[in-house]
Parts: structure tokens; sequence; C-alpha cells
């Protein structure tokens, strides 16, 4: 039996409240709750049969309206997936809708080139981190990895594996779609790997905004400062708790969309978005004190100073970069979520923003920073050499 359903265009939010307060009663046997598939609401469905409606309106698709979409409620009263059709999409069928609409194929292999270069990109990221991290523990002298600037550096590292690791694991999720290997239908796994996504990326940035802070407490005292450790620590690694734990509590609560679809287009979204931004606001203030410094420093190089200006030139340059890519990836994928802009190139170059930061980290701070390459070349000096 196949059900016509004609109101169907609604937000997701008005589409889990209209059908919240309804009770099925338990003679009717097992049914399917409803849900949203992202752009249409289906009703709760008799297990057994299949409901139709018409095609919806995607931004930048060109679907049939005469036609329809269909979706099979399984005889378990899950919604199922349909298997004998080429275009399923949340478990949709769409094939009617693309008939004079733009080629399928070519949209899914555009998102197959997206996610197979996230994961070449993510995968490099790690090695480079872990290559640096090897040559920070490995190669430096010990005493350079007691360095407080040094302490906070490696805290950066990690973060940048942890956001990099949560990346994967959601880029790899989305090749067994795209390819039909596999269904992950654990909607637990996908609301934890999003949460875990928007706690590391507010970490990389406070863990930049720490080292910004380092770098303007040494412009200002001219001395290398070695307390203040634990307090780096709060800030990096606990305050990012907090509103990552608002969030996903509301998320809980108030958007009923399984495996938190759409979350990143929630007005939601802005618990995790403003302490992004004030992140960045405060290590732009940070890295502009720091510049005001050493330029007044510069000017007057006849007074005596225990300021390193060329080291701390390069720190300054070093983390300014960093945080040139990470302000660009934050605004830039704000603007298109938020604008709703839709478009083949912008995710390729949101995947590219997204998914090299370790690949830019382990270049600026480890591969050519000349500060590191110093550290070296010294402890080749004070190594004993045999007769």
């Amino acid at each position: 039996m196949i059900r016509n359903i004609k109101n169907s265009f609604i937000s997701k939010e008005k589409c889990m409240k209209l059908f919240s307060d309804i009770t099925i009663p338990p003679e009717v046997g097992r049914y399917c709750n409803a849900t949203h598939d992202g752009s249409s609401c289906w009703p709760p469905t008799l297990a057994g049969s299949e409901v139709k409606q018409p095609c919806p309106k995607v931004p930048d698709l060109q679907l049939n309206p005469s036609q329809f979409v269909y979706r099979r409620c399984g005889l378990n009263g899950e919604w199922s997936d349909i298997k004998d059709a080429h275009i399923v999409i949340q478990k949709t069928l769409y094939e009617e809708c693309f008939i004079k609409g733009p080629s399928f194929e070519s949209l899914n292999q555009n998102a197959k080139i997206s996610n197979i270069l996230g994961i070449v990109l993510l995968l490099v990221s790690l090695i480079t981190i872990f290559v640096a991290l090897l040559i920070y523990y490995v190669v430096l002298p010990k005493f350079v990895n007691g360095i407080l600037h040094v302490r906070v550096q490696k805290h950066l590292f990690v973060s940048v594996i942890f956001d990099a690791t949560t990346k994967l694991t959601i880029q790899i999720l989305l090749l067994f779609q795209l390819h039909n290997i596999a269904s992950v239908e654990i909607t637990f796994t996908h609301e934890l790997l999003a949460t875990m996504k928007q706690y590391s990326d507010l970490a990389i940035i406070l863990w930049l905004t720490n080292d910004t802070h380092f770098l303007q407490v040494i412009s200002r005292s001219g001395q290398i400062c070695n307390s203040g450790y634990m307090t780096y620590i709060v800030i990096g690694w606990g305050l990012p708790i907090v509103p990552t734990s608002v969030w996903a509590v509301s998320m809980a609560v108030s958007h009923k969309i399984k495996d938190w679809t759409g979350h990143t287009e929630s007005p939601l979204i802005w618990i995790m978005e403003i302490p992004k931004l004030l992140g960045l606001l405060t290590a732009l203030l940070f890295l502009c004190i720091t510049i005001y410094r050493i330029i007044a420093r510069t000017k007057h190089t006849k007074h005596k100073t225990n300021l390193d200006v060329r080291k701390i030139k390069y720190d300054v340059l070093m983390s300014g970069l960093f945080y040139i890519v990470i302000l660009v990836s934050v605004l830039f994928i704000m603007i298109i979520t938020h604008a709703q802009i839709k478009c083949i190139s912008c995710s390729y170059i949101s995947t590219i923003l997204t998914s090299s930061n370790g690949i830019l980290l382990s270049i600026l701070y480890c591969f050519l920073n000349n500060n590191v390459h110093a550290y070296i070349k010294y402890s080749q000096t004070v190594l004993p050499t045999t007769p």
C-alpha cells in the first residue's frame, strides 16, 4: 500500500512538533515513527507499507515536481533502506525526481572525490604531526621539552590530532555510505562524533589563543616565563567543555532529528560559533599587542633587553600564519553554512581548509621552524665525541 502525502515541505522543527503529540493506538500494530530526511517531513507509517510525496525543492537541484519520492516502512517498524534502487538519500527514494534533473551520478561523483580528498589530507596531517612530535621528543634536547612555550605548542599539536582523528572517522563513515559498503545505524555514534568535532574545533582555537598569549607575555617582560602551565591546561582543554556540553544537551532536547542531521544549520550551533569567534578575536588581540611591542623595541635597540627580537619575530610569523588559516576556515564554513551556499568548488575548498591543519601546523611549527633547527644544531654541538 502506498499512501500519498501532500503537505510535507515544512522545517525539521515543525515536522517533529507536528507529530509529537500523536498517540498511535496499540491495536494498530507496528509502525515507523515520524521523521525528517533533511528535505521532507514523513508522518508515522504502518509497518510493511510505503508512503510517497511530491519531489521536494532542493537548492541547486532541478527536481521534477510532478514526480514523487518514496519511503518504505519495514515489517519491524523501522524505516528501511531501499536496496533495489540507485538514487536513495537518507533512505528516501529519489529516482523519479531526477528524470529531468541534473545527473545524480555527477553529483555523487563529486561527493566521492571530496570525501577521498578529505581522507587523504587527514591521513597526511596525522602522519606529519606524529613525525613533528617525534622530532620534539626524540631529536631535540630534553630541556627544550620543558620550556613552557614548547609545552603549549605540543598541546596545540595534540588538539589537532584529536580534531583530525574525529574528522577522519566521520569521513570514513561517509565513505561507507557513498559506496554502499556498510550502513552504521547507531545514532549515538553520529551524535558523539558531532560533539567531538565541535569540541576539537574550539580546543584548537583556544590552544592557539594560549600560544599567542604566551608571545605577548614574552614581548612585555623580555624573559622566558615558566609559570601558568595549569592555567593554559584549564583554558585549552577545560574551557571548551562548557559550551560543548551546553550545545550537546540543547541538541538532545530540541533537535529531534535522527543522527542530528542538519545540526550545523540549526540556530543552536551559535552556542559553539560565538566562543570560536571570541577565541579568534582574543588571539588576534594578543598578536597585535605582540607586534606593537616588537616594533617599539626594534626602534629602541640602544636600550639593552633580554628579548631575542629575531626569535620572537619568527614565533609571531609562525603563529600569525596558522591563525590566518584557522580564521579563514572558520569564517568560510560559517558563511557557506548559514547563507546556504551550495557549490562544488565550495565543497572542495571546505574539505581542504578543514583537513589540512595538521600539515600546515607541522610545517610552520617544526619542519621550517628556525628555532627547532637551532635546537637541533645545539644538541649536535654539545654531544660528546668519542676519540
